[in-house]
């Protein structure tokens, strides 16, 4: 399981209806995503010094581990990030720094979409967003804490496939949320 055991957070997505017709594409997407590494640490002392660091990142949307344990990858990022910075002597102790991930979607048809929608509970599509952080340099040492983060909306849209007759009366065939 790759999230397993990852901090993150869980995305509920209403789950397409059924008596729309049949799903035959889903999309998922994430316009940007904040996130953010705190530290009460260092402590400025009486000379200037710079800090430095470093940590790899990685996400992953998949279902919920906790109710599909096997659930396929549908969306994932990596990257590293580097940052330095001037303590100055006298300031308050610590630092904050983050960084924008990019934009990260995916379209869903076939298999990938089976999986998808295999995460279906009452009603709702349950993903997860897992986290994992690697390689964390800071120098001088210091104490350090990841403030988390990650995308704030999870955009979807489901596009289906109905036979005339049992086209809603608008005849929509692709049905959009965010």
């Amino acid at each position: 399981m790759l999230t397993g055991g990852l901090p993150g957070f869980r995305w509920d997505v209403p789950a397409p209806d059924a008596s729309v017709g049949t799903v035959v594409w889903m999309t998922l997407g994430f316009d940007w995503a904040f996130y953010t590494w705190r530290s009460d640490q260092p402590t400025p002392t009486a000379q200037p010094f710079r800090l430095t660091g470093s940590v790899d990142w990685r996400w992953a949307l998949t279902g919920h581990p906790s109710l599909f344990p096997n659930a396929p990858i549908f969306l994932t990022d990596n990257g590293h990030y580097s940052f330095y910075m001037d303590i100055r002597p006298g300031g308050a102790g610590g630092f904050d720094v983050g960084w924008l991930a990019p934009p990260a979607s995916g379209s869903y048809s076939g298999v990938p979409l089976q999986q998808l929608l295999a995460t279906n509970v009452n009603g709702e599509l349950k993903l997860w967003m897992g986290f994992d952080h690697r390689n964390i340099v800071l120098s001088p040492n210091g104490g350090y804490a990841l403030g988390g983060g990650g995308p704030n909306v999870l955009y979807y849209s489901y596009a289906y496939a109905a036979s005339v007759a049992g086209m809603p009366r608008e005849g929509l065939l692709v049905i959009s949320n965010s």
